[in-house]
């Protein structure tokens, strides 16, 4: 217990990667745009702090392909050697890029500076974790085939997407899961890559619109959520406007109509607006203007949605 105390607390002090014990499991995390010598330089870290401590020490990895081997704190090179070991053929630029987890058991022996024996068992997890909140990427099956998915980690109202590739659609998929793709399709270039995101499997109207960021050849880049606008009909001729924001202090919104005689009631950034105008007006005679309060009478932002007639949803622009 003792010595697990101190790793935790060597754990912490270590700068190239997010080291954390967990009882007798120990997780290492890296930004997917870390330098590659991180992943060398995570091991060699952890391994002098177990030298600090004791006197000798041994560990055993085994992967999940069933593979062990045991090896010893004084052998040489046993940072790149450990790592070696557990990328398993992936290049560090691969494990980083393509944000790889690689999970191996160990069981240690371990003799401390003052002659007392101990034994650890856990696990040991090596993660590549993207450096932004939201992103895409894709992964080539070899068969002709890619998996495209997508993280989202500010979007909970988020539960299926679908993507666009040139205007094309593919088929729904839950957002913990993928689309299988053409990779041929997925080698062309991000820009023209368009994610619709839904708050249901049976929903047909987005709530959002996202952005693939990279260059032609990529595959995986920062995704990009547009401030959105929509419409669901309801009974006809009432409609319900909707909008997704990601304005700083924006607590209500009020939706004005270049046809309306006065504007539509305030709402509660989330709740929608029910109208029967709504169904009438084309989006680009659509304008929303955002409030930090109820009582506010100066909008802090103003927008137009941006679309033609017939269209459900489309980005705002701001004025």
């Amino acid at each position: 217990a003792a010595f697990l105390a101190y790793l935790a607390q060597r754990a912490e002090e270590i700068t190239t990667a997010d080291v954390s014990i967990d009882g007798e499991n120990i997780e290492v995390l890296f930004s997917s745009d870390a330098d590659v010598g991180a992943v060398y330089a995570a091991v060699q870290d952890l391994l002098q702090a177990f030298r600090d401590e004791l006197a000798e020490a041994s560990i055993t990895l085994k992967r999940g392909d069933g593979e062990e081997q045991t090896f010893y704190l004084d052998q040489d090179n046993v940072a790149v050697d450990i790592a070696l070991f557990l990328l398993d053929g992936l290049s560090p630029e691969q494990f980083l890029s393509q944000m790889k987890t690689i999970v191996a058991d160990y069981t240690a022996w371990a003799k401390d500076n003052y002659g007392v024996e101990f034994t650890l068992a856990g696990s040991l997890k090596f993660q590549s974790v993207w450096s932004f909140d939201n992103y895409w990427f894709y992964e080539d099956l070899g068969i002709g085939l890619s998996e495209f998915r997508i993280q989202l980690w500010n979007v909970p109202q988020a539960t299926h997407f679908e993507l666009k590739i040139e205007g094309a659609g593919t088929q729904r998929a839950a957002v913990n899961d993928c689309i299988k793709e053409s990779t041929l399709l997925l080698s062309k270039d991000p820009a023209n890559f368009e994610v619709w995101l839904f708050s249901s499997e049976v929903d047909e109207v987005p709530f959002a619109i996202a952005s693939c960021e990279g260059s032609p050849g990529d595959n995986y880049g920062r995704l990009v959520i547009h401030d959105t606008w929509s419409v669901r009909p309801t009974v006809e001729p009432a409609s319900e406007f909707s909008v997704y924001i990601s304005i700083a202090g924006a607590a209500y919104y009020e939706l004005h109509g270049e046809g309306f005689e006065n504007p539509l009631a305030k709402k509660p950034i989330g709740e929608p607006i029910l109208s029967a105008s709504i169904y009438f007006t084309e989006p680009s005679e659509l304008i929303v203007r955002f409030y930090d309060s109820e009582e506010a009478t100066e909008p802090i932002a103003i927008a137009r949605c941006s679309g033609a007639d017939g269209d459900k949803f489309g980005k705002l622009i701001y004025q």
